[in-house]
């Protein structure tokens, strides 16, 4: 579940980079672009990746999404990391 969500997420943020929204002069109505999940509307905007303009209408904070990019990608690196060393525990416990 987690894996299709990080997909739907990364579609959306593809989604308003394509249409170039990414400033408050070229913010957009999410359903008309094709992003119409509340859930991952909400995900984005509680990051900060998506600033509100009005009611209906959104944009892409460039410098947000860098820092969530970042923040995913060193959690990713410290389970992987983790991952490896109870891996390399096991495989030692088992050799001995």
């Amino acid at each position: 579940m987690a894996m299709a969500m990080a997909g739907v997420v990364r579609k959306y943020i593809n989604r308003f980079i394509e249409v170039n929204a990414t400033s408050v002069q070229n913010a957009v109505d999410p359903t008309e672009i094709g992003c119409t999940r509340p859930g991952v509307l909400k995900q984005l905007l509680s990051k900060g990746v998506l600033l509100q303009v009005d009611e209906k209408r959104y944009y892409l904070d460039e410098d947000a999404l860098e820092l969530f990019v970042s923040k995913k990608r060193k959690i990713g690196f410290v389970i992987l990391s983790i991952a490896l060393v109870l891996l390399l525990v096991v495989f030692m416990a088992y050799s001995s």
